[in-house]
């Protein structure tokens, strides 16, 4: 469905709606919006990562980013600190998180004006390639600059095409090596299959509603 979309296209809006079934208690949930930041070496997988996660797509063709790309998915996420009191529950049931996912471009040429895609931030997936040890060495500089702007937000770190087995170059050792002292979590995914993928948007969606609490 958005699998082709032009490639020198500077930025896009796309749009989903969750439907609210009839009868629900809607004093149950809060709506809350929030800010995530995609990066990673070009050809990681960004794009396709959320195109998976938001339509359920996948396109093959690399088309590179331009600028930056934003697109939007409401996820509902339980909120797990809710506690009863004495006149009931204090707090919502769950939030419903309106997460504007800004696909920020890999190439160096925009790496100077990175630092205006990162402000306002209040999440972030760092991703690389599982068959490209370079686009890991680069994770911790990314990671970096994503905190140095817009603090210290949850991240996601996201080891990529994890489907191709027989060209692998690291796995979640070395991931973990990396992510674990930023106090990031992280998954091996694939955009291609699916794996981990709803899995790791919906664990960065959580820990962003921690932080809201």
């Amino acid at each position: 469905m958005f699998a082709n979309c032009r490639k020198n296209r500077r930025s896009s809006y796309i749009s989903q709606k969750v439907m609210v079934l009839p009868g629900k208690d809607m004093s149950s949930i809060q709506e809350i919006k929030k800010k995530v930041v995609m990066v990673g070496d070009p050809a990681v997988g960004k794009t396709s990562l959320i195109n998976r996660f938001v339509s359920s797509v996948f396109g093959d063709e690399y088309l590179s980013t331009i600028g930056t790309k934003i697109t939007k998915k409401i996820v509902r996420v339980q909120n797990k600190n809710r506690k009863k009191g004495i006149f009931g529950f204090k707090g919502p049931e769950h939030y419903e998180l309106n997460m504007s996912i800004w696909d920020v471009a890999g190439q160096k040429t925009f790496i100077k004006i990175a630092d205006s895609y990162y402000r306002g931030a209040k999440g972030a997936l760092v991703v690389c390639d599982l068959t490209r040890r370079e686009s890991l060495d680069n994770l911790p500089k990314l990671i970096a600059d994503v905190k140095r702007v817009a603090g210290p937000i949850p991240i996601v770190v996201c080891g990529n095409k994890s489907d191709l087995a027989g060209q692998l170059k690291f796995g979640s050792t070395e991931i973990a090596r990396t992510a674990l002292p930023h106090g990031a979590t992280y998954y091996l995914t694939s955009a291609k299959t699916g794996a981990n993928v709803e899995r790791a948007f919906k664990d960065l969606a959580q820990a962003m509603v921690k932080d809201a609490e």
